[in-house]
């Protein structure tokens, strides 16, 4: 039907049923009302694939064809375009020519109605040419209509949008309603499609065919996120259409199925429960089960998502890993490997580099060892360029990758800038899904328009956005022909119903009755990790596992190059995660190691040399399965290299597997409390999760600042480094104290003049992040400042010429940037130069060289080494300095240690509240999403041992033998918080006057008066009775030192409380109710031969009152009275020393008085 004009209407019913709709693309699309009414039925609309033949033939400016009233230029281009085509697939066109040679003389103008018969003849002829490659391919495949996914800010990723997500953030394209259909190309170049499964009020999605061809497994949500669905697994059978679940969860996400030649399943889920590192969203990791959902097992333990997983031609399993490990993450979207079993998980292409920035829906091509893939970016939908992988020419960016359709070199760029826009992905056409039939040809998604990022693909609401993707047939060359096109939504995931190859079948190698695996490394000199290191300079290898957020609260902002991370465990541009450092082990003098390591932890790797300082950092990590054996040839050896080595066995293989030598000496151990009441599963699960196991607020056990490196400070530093709170010693720079205070966004961002810090980064917590740091390590880190961008390594900053946003701040001239450095930016905000180097954690992503940051490039390591000012510490201690400097100057070794972003409201604290849930419970959120993780690992181990009966024993299971996830969702979430916020009406009162209240412990005779503190089942960290203690300091977190013995009723020398050596430290008891006291007695531990101690306090009531009081240096009990006062707690505040600080403690705390 002939296009007369554009109405500037965004909907319009003409007299011909000709409805045209307005995009904010600029591109008109003009559909019948038939059209809209039979999407499900026909395959497309008509006028969809004749714009699209002109689109190929005349390009994007449809507008301009068949409408000329003099000339025909434009029409006889292209039909002469076509002719070509078809003459070159030896098609007969004498009719069609002689038709052109007509037209041309006898000066048809292009509006001629003649010259549009002739072209669409033309087409339609060309059109069944092309499509007979079906003639040696697969013509039925099975699709999906739903919205593009990755439409939020988020990332491309995000798609669980899970019915207890505290941040619900949805993008423009977002919307329920969405069909699984099976589209057929049939002989004579007609194509059908045929509706099988209609989700009106949910999503359908990932849709994968059994090798067999009977089965068709999906994820499907019955309603949206505001509904009481999430996405699960479903099986159809492909002969009576009949569907079933197989896997269940509120607020659990599993998506994403492949199918394994033996019927089992690969997927992704949220079971994890772990949260992005720089936003709120969920993660997914990759799991399995078999065709009825039985016995789920997690393959890999990933702190981003891990997604698109499909087979290889190999039997191997490649998906997209989001690589988030102390480096520019909005980059580094690579693709890897791993056996079904989940065994050998390695790089596949692109871990050093930064482009192609996201590589999505890859998939191997049959009969080749070449992968399709397609080229996107971080902050944007799936969607991008299409591309092919090429092995043989190499792994990294700068080789390996061709553009497809038309096939042309990919424009490397490794550089990011300021920016980080990556035009070249995400503007102009747009590909998705490619399903490749061979090298040359694919059946994918793709719109030649393209359309705004995060925007309306499709028609909503009788309003439209950008053209939807429809499904093509596509050559390499860029020849193409529509097969499918909803107007109203956006088609994709295209699989083919038959399997031309079945992949090799890999027998797992996994041993679940084991705990641990394997790692051997061959020559660790061997690879450009190492280059012109001398052999024999590595001694050791640090082996350190991550620990990964459940949830994000507020977020601390990332400069110099934007970003930010939330819940930080560590000053801006320090650590992402809470580390864990599970020792060292020896490296050979032959350069070989090989050790065991338990299994299901995300581990990494550093070198050390003889001085305990890093020489190279692996800045990934990886992991080993039970009974795994996972070796490297070198240290970052090309994945497709060979090592010869003239040597029939290395030092390392003549031994035993090392035993890593623990970085907890034995008896030094963080013990946490709640091993006092986690039941036995509950304690199987948390060894299960190893280093991701729930801390809550309880003792840290990764690496914690407080316990490994202000101890040191306190013993050999302070006296002299404590500024103005030591006034003989004030003008001594750099305070060492442990004291805590909060950190604003504009202490943190106020010298940064000019870079991205100024974007909503640095206001959206108005000057909240969240965490109290101490003056030591604020002063130490220098607020993250001295975080360092090395120049060395390909793939570094941009050019500063080149960096436009950077230059706007300078006129646009770089001659104006003050102080430039070696690329001409301005070195005094550039970090690196301070007493401590660490690597900024958005430095880019290409391989380092050897000793580039950290320790072996940080002053303070040489003012320790040997001696500073006659102080001396021992090797142990510079070694534990050097360690917190080579982690990347983590400060918290849990996500909630000393953290006060619980007590922040995101309502008042946070530019973000508009998508946040539950933003005034911080708190309850994060405990919440850590009892979720629990849960799930709970499940998961039941699944596991009914696999192993069933794999040892041969029993066999019926789906309802094994237990449903059950926590989760919104209700289990509200109840949950309810039941939080109404701990402290519920949780029993030990020592409660009689006839005071029902609610338990051991309720004394009468009112009398007594000691209201007494309580010998006492909880620091968790609230579980009262009376309770809670203090802020809490000497190394030793059980000997805790809080909870100043209240126990036990006098003693060998378990007392003990702060650490600071000047704001204070204990408070709280009684669970409203108390009157008028005495209080407070027995001081004191060590044999102790000068002095403190010297004063004061108590706080929590009716406001404050009384001082004065003590005395001895271990008898000393009593203070006072006016009665009427409480529910009372605090130990301002406790007066004089320097040098020492190390003091209270045996027992005891406050008389009696109930209300």
């Amino acid at each position: 039907m002939a296009r007369s004009h554009i109405l500037r209407t965004s909907r319009v019913l003409l007299p011909c049923s000709l409805l045209i709709l307005m995009s904010a693309s600029a591109f008109a699309q003009e559909y019948t009302q038939e059209d809209i009414q039979k999407r499900h039925t026909a395959p497309y609309p008509v006028s969809r694939l004749q714009r699209d033949w002109i689109y190929q033939d005349h390009g994007p400016k449809s507008g301009d064809c068949f409408v000329a009233k003099a000339g025909s230029g434009i029409e006889q281009a292209m039909v002469r375009k076509v002719l070509a085509e078809l003459k070159a697939r030896n098609v007969a066109v004498d009719p069609l020519e002689t038709s052109l040679a007509t037209l041309v003389k006898d000066n048809k103008p292009g509006n001629d109605p003649a010259w549009k018969r002739l072209y669409l003849q033309a087409c339609e002829i060309r059109r069944k040419e092309r499509l007979k490659v079906f003639d040696n391919h697969p013509r039925e495949f099975i699709y999906a209509k739903h919205f593009v996914f990755g439409d939020c800010q988020a990332m491309f990723a995000m798609t669980d949008h899970l019915t207890d997500a505290v941040f619900r953030e949805c993008g423009r394209d977002y919307r329920m309603g969405s069909q699984l259909c099976k589209m057929t190309v049939h002989e004579n170049g007609t194509v059908s499609t045929e509706l099988l499964l209609d989700c009106p009020e949910g999503v359908v999605r990932d849709p994968c065919v059994s090798y067999d061809g009977g089965t068709l497994a999906f994820s499907m949500r019955k309603t949206s996120h505001d509904g009481d669905d999430d996405f699960h697994l479903y099986v159809m059978n492909l002969s009576d259409r009949s569907v079933r679940q197989i896997t269940f969860g509120a607020g659990t996400a599993d998506m994403e199925p492949e199918w394994l030649p033996g019927g089992e399943l690969v997927f992704t889920s949220t079971r994890c429960v772990i949260s992005a590192p720089c936003w709120w969203s969920s993660v997914c990791n990759l799991y399995t089960c078999d065709a009825e959902g039985r016995y789920i097992r997690r393959l890999a333990s990933d702190h981003g998502h891990t997604v698109f997983p499909h087979l290889t031609n190999d039997g191997r399993i490649i998906y997209t890993r989001w690589e988030y490990s102390d480096r520019t993450a909005g980059y580094l979207h690579s693709l890897f490997v791993m056996n079904p079993d989940g065994t050998n998980q390695t790089e596949f292409y692109g871990n050093n580099s930064q482009f192609p920035a996201a590589v999505l829906h890859a998939r191997s091509v049959p009969n080749s060892t070449k992968v399709i893939a397609v080229a996107g970016a971080h902050h944007i939908d799936q969607r991008g360029k299409l591309i092919m992988i090429d092995r043989k020419e190499g792994i990294q960016a700068g080789v390996g990758v061709k553009l497809l359709a038309p096939e042309r070199d990919y424009p490397y760029r490794e550089s990011m800038g300021t920016g980080g826009n990556i035009v070249h992905d995400t503007e102009g056409e747009q590909f998705q899904y490619p399903y490749p039939l061979d090298e040359d040809n694919y059946v994918l998604s793709y719109s030649p328009e393209g359309g705004p990022i995060r925007g309306l693909k499709g028609i909503q609401d009788g309003k439209p956005g950008s053209p939807a993707f429809g499904l093509y047939w596509m050559h390499r060359n860029g020849e193409r022909e529509l097969l499918i096109y909803d107007p109203v939504i956006s088609s994709g995931q295209a699989v083919a119903t038959v399997h031309p190859n079945r992949p090799i079948q890999k027998a797992s190698t996994v041993d679940e009755h084991q705990t641990d695996g394997r790692f051997y490394v061959q020559d660790v000199y061997y690879g450009p990790g190492l280059k012109d290191v001398k052999r024999g300079s590595v001694k050791k290898m640090r082996v350190v596992a991550l620990d990964y957020r459940v949830k994000g609260t507020v977020a601390l902002g990332l400069h110099p190059w934007g970003g930010h991370q939330t819940s930080p465990c560590s000053i801006n541009n320090g650590s992402y995660d809470v580390k864990h450092v599970l020792g060292t082990v020896d490296v050979e003098e032959d350069g070989s190691c090989y050790f065991e390591c338990p299994s299901r932890v995300p581990v990494y790797f550093q070198m050390l040399d003889d001085r305990g300082r890093m020489v190279q950092n692996m800045r990934s990590w990886t992991m080993v399965l039970p009974g795994e054996s996972f070796s490297c040839v070198g240290c970052h050896e090309e994945k497709s290299s060979t090592y010869i080595d003239n040597r029939p066995v290395t030092m390392a293989l003549k031994k035993k597997p090392q035993k890593i030598e623990p970085f907890f000496v034995k008896g030094d151990e963080p013990i946490q409390e709640m091993e006092r009441f986690l039941t036995d599963s509950e304690k199987r699960a948390i060894e299960y999760l190893g280093t991701n196991a729930p801390q809550a607020m309880d003792v840290p056990r990764g690496f914690s600042y407080t316990r490994e490196i202000q101890p040191i400070w306190d013993e050999h530093c302070i006296q002299c480094h404590a500024g103005d709170k030591n006034p003989d010693k004030k003008d001594v720079p750099l305070s060492l104290l442990g004291d805590y205070r909060p950190v604003t966004n504009p202490e943190i961002y106020g010298r940064a003049k000019w870079r991205l810090t100024h974007r909503i980064y640095a206001t959206s917590t108005k000057g909240h992040p969240g965490r109290a740091f101490s003056e030591s390590y604020i002063n130490l880190t220098d607020f993250g400042y001295n975080a360092k961008i090395p120049l060395a390594g390909a793939g570094g900053k941009a050019i500063v010429r080149d960096d436009k946003v950077y230059l706007a701040y300078f006129d646009g001239k770089p001659e104006n940037v003050p102080n430039p450095d070696a690329i001409g930016y301005c070195a005094d905000e550039y970090a690196g130069g301070g007493i401590i180097n660490w690597l900024h954690v958005s430095s880019a992503c290409a391989m380092l060289p050897p000793y580039a940051y950290g320790s072996a490039s940080s002053p303070l390591m040489n003012y320790l080494e040997p001696s500073h000012y006659g102080v001396q510490l021992t090797q142990e201690e510079k070694e534990r300095v050097a360690c917190w400097i080579d982690l990347n100057v983590p400060f918290a070794g849990s996500w909630m240690e000393l953290n006060y972003w619980d007590q922040l409201n995101h309502a008042t604290h946070s530019g973000l509240t508009p998508w946040y849930v539950y933003r005034d419970k911080m708190r309850q959120m994060y405990l919440y999403f850590e009892a979720k993780r629990l849960k799930s690992a709970e499940l998961e181990l039941e699944h596991l041992a009914k696999y192993l009966r069933h794999t040892d024993d041969g029993a066999d299971f019926d789906p309802a033998d094994f237990p449903q996830y059950t926590f989760g969702g919104r209700d289990v979430q509200a109840e949950f918080v309810r039941q939080y916020d109404s701990l402290p009406a519920t949780v029993p009162i030990c020592g409660l006057a009689e006839g005071k209240d029902t609610r338990g412990g051991s309720n004394v005779a009468g009112n009398q008066v007594r000691n209201l503190a007494l309580n010998g089942d006492a909880y620091t960290y968790h609230l579980r009775s009262y009376p309770r203690v809670t203090s802020n300091s809490h000497y190394r977190y030793r059980p000997e030192f805790s809080p909870n013995n100043a209240i126990d009723g036990q006098r003693r020398s060998d378990a007392y409380w003990r702060p650490a050596r600071r000047t704001d430290t204070w204990l408070m008891v709280e009684f669970g109710r409203e108390v009157e006291t008028e005495r209080i007695v407070i027995t001081l531990h004191r060590n044999n031969g102790q000068e002095k101690t403190w010297t004063g306090a004061t108590l706080e009531f929590s009716n406001g009152e404050r009384v001082a009081i004065e003590l005395q240096n001895t271990s008898e009990p000393q009593q203070f009275a006072f006016p009665t006062q009427q409480c529910t707690w009372v605090r130990l505040i301002d406790f007066q020393e004089r320097f040098p600080l020492g190390d003091n403690g209270i045996t027992e705390l005891e406050v008389y008085g009696k109930d209300l």
